[in-house]
């Protein structure tokens, strides 16, 4: 590089790798070391052995032999910051110049002209503007990212996230043995009072308090079945019930099936009997029982058979040519053994002729409500699914339309209505939005409001699909957010 009175600024013994904001980027293969050098040839920064650009080529990360130095290009000039880390990957760009940095194991934020906020050991960028840090002295911090200002909430033992999404990003609370829910404006879902909060199927959470179990919708951030059971269970899949969750205490015993149908059980315990999976015949059979006598459920109308002292599934002495097993069924009653046929609930001293599985299984052919052709009006829930309905773009791409589209009405506006409306619709096999319910109101229209918003949204879905990949309905529920 030379001057306009032609003398050397830059002698010709350098590689020259970068000229860009009037700023040199040279090679000394003699020493294998680089430099900055601005436009009068004075040296910027450091000698350095390798260099990151960031896309916008407004900041630089500059490698020693030993260290890791973040440089900004301002005015021509580089300018020093004080985050230095040792492994390349540790330093993420999260917008402008703001910086996201690991160091001995913590995280760190750097934004430019402002102290690092230093020593967390997990930090939640939500957007723009807000962020969620939790520090090594177990502080749950709120952080604002226009200003990097800093605001303690509270003190825990551990804190993570378990929905992160741009609109739905929650928050488990641990102190203690004691658990709670947090969305990310700091509000409480759930107090701090749960001895369990884990996740359970899809959008589904098992709670439990006190040795009592209950269910929570992560995505309406609402408690479906309170912590009042005792028990609750995945149930194997049926052709009466389809796949269901069991719930049962001492006063109820009910099931909640792919249809969204709480159905409530007028008896004392529901069994279901399954044949291994190295059998060669199948059965699909409910057993219930009620003051001591067990009975098969022949229907989702509760119809059962006559009652018996007991019933078993049992391994017959019959052995195929595959070497399996059959397996039948056996029923007590008065101290006499009998075989029953579970399609038509006859008895016999003898075994039945039993279908082989394969057999069993087309025979099953439209009968099944699931895994075979679905039924055209029925909608299964999400945690039902093999393959989830997507919206293009993804989940965080909806919200995102939504809430572009919402309209805050002018009623909720002149009484300051807040809260979140949620919303219950269906994704039909052909990838359209239909059948919007309001699940949750907060009143002056917003119910309204939000209805409109799901209505504008104008990308198509995919659908959601059955073991068999056949397109099927799927119900979904979705918060919105009003907010002045």
């Amino acid at each position: 590089m030379i001057d306009q009175k032609g003398k050397w600024k830059i002698e010709p013994k350098y590689e020259v790798l970068y000229f860009e904001n009037n700023l040199v980027l040279i090679f000394d293969s003699k020493n294998n070391k680089s430099s900055f050098l601005d436009n009068q040839g004075y040296k910027q920064g450091i000698d350095f052995v390798d260099v990151l650009f960031h896309e916008d080529k407004k900041s630089v990360v500059l490698f020693t032999e030993t260290n890791k130095y973040l440089y900004l290009i301002e005015s021509q000039k580089l300018i020093e910051t004080p985050v230095q880390i040792q492994k390349r990957e540790s330093l993420k760009k999260i917008k402008g110049n703001l910086f996201l940095y690991e160091k001995n194991g913590l995280k760190n934020l750097y934004l430019f002209g402002k102290d690092p906020l230093q020593d967390y050991t997990n930090i939640w960028i939500l957007d723009d503007l807000n962020a969620w840090g939790f520090h090594k002295n177990k502080d749950l911090v709120s952080i604002n990212l226009s200003n990097f200002s800093t605001k303690k909430m509270d003190n825990f033992d551990n804190v993570y996230a378990v929905n992160e999404t741009m609109y739905n990003f929650l928050f488990l609370l641990e102190k203690g043995n004691k658990r709670g829910l947090m969305n990310y404006n700091g509000d409480l879902i759930l107090p701090l009072e749960y001895d369990k909060i884990e996740k359970y199927l899809g959008n589904l959470y098992l709670i439990g308090k006190d040795n009592l179990k209950g269910l929570l919708n992560i995505e309406a951030k609402e408690i479906i079945f309170p912590a009042i059971y005792q028990q609750i269970e995945k149930t194997p899949y049926t052709s009466i019930f389809g796949s269901s969750i069991m719930f049962k205490n001492d006063r109820n015993l009910l099931l909640l099936n792919v249809f969204g149908e709480n159905i409530n059980l007028p008896f004392d315990n529901i069994t279901f009997l399954v044949t291994p999976p190295d059998a060669s015949n199948e059965y699909d059979v409910i057993v219930v029982e009620k003051n001591k006598k067990y009975a098969l459920l022949k229907n989702k109308k509760l119809e059962t058979s006559i009652y018996f002292d007991k019933i078993e599934l049992v391994k017959s002495l019959r052995v195929r040519d595959n070497a399996k097993s059959d397996y039948d069924l056996v029923v007590f009653k008065n101290k006499e053994r009998f075989y029953i046929n579970p399609e038509n609930y006859e008895l016999s001293k003898k075994p039945f002729e039993v279908k082989i599985k394969e057999e069993v299984q087309l025979a099953l052919v439209g009968k099944s409500t699931y895994d075979n052709e679905p039924q055209e009006n029925k909608v299964y829930q999400e945690f039902e699914v093999y393959e989830h309905a997507e919206y293009e773009g993804g989940i965080n791409a909806f919200r995102k339309a939504v809430q572009d589209n919402l309209v805050y009405p002018e009623k909720a506006k002149v009484n300051k209505t807040e809260g979140n409306v949620v919303l219950q619709f269906t994704v039909n096999k052909k990838g359209n939005i239909e059948d919007i319910k309001i699940l949750k109101d907060i009143g002056d229209e917003c119910g309204e409001a939000a209805v409109e918003a799901i209505k504008k949204t104008n990308k198509p879905w995919s659908p959601a699909k059955n073991r068999e990949r056949i397109p099927i309905k799927v119900r979904k529920t979705l918060p919105i957010k009003f907010k002045l």
